[in-house]
């Protein structure tokens, strides 16, 4: 029995830094919120909100251009028939909606 005990017990001292380290490494992988698959998730939302920011900033770009240009009559009647479908009186619009043959 006793060298039995002997034999677990230099088996696990040869063994036990290969035990630490999966340990160690599982821990950092999986085991608290600086995981590696956790900044991995965070980076990808990162980068997602980047890209969406980026767009917004543009749309702003266009509103404000779009903005400047309302001053002219002339653009915005054009902008009140076609975005709003706006019309005087007594004058009839049209919506023809093409169907493209598939």
């Amino acid at each position: 029995m006793n060298k039995r005990l002997e034999h677990i017990g230099e088996t696990l001292r040869k063994r036990l830094p290969y035990i630490i380290l999966i340990l160690v490494v599982l821990w950092l992988a999986f085991g608290d919120r600086d995981s590696f698959f956790y900044q991995m998730k965070i980076s990808g939302e990162i980068k997602a909100l980047e890209k969406e920011n980026a767009a917004l900033k543009e749309k702003i770009k266009k509103t404000r251009e779009q903005l400047q240009k309302m001053d002219d009559p002339e653009y915005l009647e054009k902008f009140a028939r076609e975005e709003l479908l706006l019309h005087k009186k007594n004058e009839d619009i049209f919506i023809i909606d093409s169907v493209e043959n598939e």
